[in-house]
């Protein structure tokens, strides 16, 4: 409340004082980091991602802040906040995967696109990130492991320079804070983006104009995806650079050089033909009908030879019996 300075309680996520282990709630929650934005803001009423260290149930919850219906549209007026459920990474540490499980965890920290997960029992800190194209997916990438002899506590925090501080106990009851600086491929790797794939492949002109342009639903569903993983503004209008999700459309084609100039950042190139079919070998001749190098010439031996003088009695057989029928 900002005219009294004060925290007004809006809704909590699962269910007081009771254990739960889905998609309703948690067991012994720990940590918490918050992504903003998240891979959802992008297509969605979406603000942030969640990130809850689910100690007992030895998981990541991934929970969206975000609307249920966007309150940008008139008959969703006054829509309020609220946490929705978004994924988990659960790998059972008894399983096949026991060595990208989560044991324990109970810190969670955010680093760039990497969300990093510190485990007590299992005392290791594990990378992971989400899935680009499959929002509610978090993947395994790797973990990271304290020296011999030092014990993770769980307290840990990533910064914008690449350093992870984190508190530790030296055994027997020594206890420190140190850092150390993250390796580099976590620094310095860009994060996967759909968009991108998306650009550096060949545009098919006949797709657009006889089937996307055949069909308003379809053209919605694609124009609308692609105009939210540029993150080019479409909801808006009073706001810089706001291009219609109907500016494509020209009545009876695509306008593919609007979206070269817009979507597509002027990478624009045309998909290719497919080659010509080649004719199979059994369905070809030379002018005397063979299919073989050097016509007729082919030599048979065996078993092969003595049929081939089969088939030419065969043929002598028939002859008379014809010369007969004709007298």
């Amino acid at each position: 409340n900002a005219s009294s300075h004060s925290l007004q309680y809006i809704e909590s996520y699962g269910v007081m004082g009771e254990a739960r282990s889905d998609t309703t709630g948690f067991n012994f929650p720990m940590g918490l980091a918050v992504m903003v934005p998240a891979d959802e803001s992008f297509y969605g009423p979406v603000m942030a991602a969640v990130f809850v260290a689910d100690r007992r149930n030895n998981r990541l919850v991934k929970l969206l802040l975000g609307y249920r219906r966007d309150p940008s549209q008139p008959q969703n007026k006054g829509e309020k906040p609220t946490l929705m459920w978004g994924g988990e990474y659960y790998r059972d540490i008894a399983g096949a995967e026991y060595n990208q499980s989560l044991y324990d965890p109970v810190g969670v920290s955010i680093y760039r696109h990497w969300i990093f997960v510190s485990e007590a029992e299992g005392n290791a800190i594990t990378v992971l990130t989400t899935n680009y194209m499959q929002h509610d997916e978090l993947l395994y990438i790797t973990e990271l492991y304290p020296a011999p002899g030092i014990q993770l506590t769980g307290s840990f925090s990533t910064t914008e320079q690449g350093y992870l501080w984190f508190a530790y106990i030296n055994r027997p009851s020594t206890h420190g804070l140190a850092s150390i600086y993250l390796p580099e491929p976590l620094v310095r790797s860009p994060p996967a983006s759909w968009i991108e794939e998306f650009r550096a492949q060949c545009t098919n002109a006949t797709v657009y104009n006889l089937f996307i342009m055949a069909n308003a639903t379809i053209y919605d569903e694609h124009v609308l995806q692609v105009l939210n993983a540029a993150r080019i503004n479409w909801r808006f209008p009073y706001l810089p650079g706001y291009l219609s999700k109907d500016a494509f459309n020209l009545t009876l084609m695509f306008d593919l050089m609007l979206w070269n100039e817009t979507v597509l950042e002027g990478n624009m190139f045309y998909c290719l033909p497919p080659p010509p079919e080649t004719t199979p070998p059994m369905l070809s001749a030379n002018e005397d009908g063979w299919n073989t190098p050097g016509g007729g010439g082919v030599t048979l031996l065996g078993a092969s030879q003595r049929m081939c003088r089969m088939c030419s009695l065969h043929v002598v057989l028939g002859i008379v019996l014809l010369s007969l029928m004709e007298m």
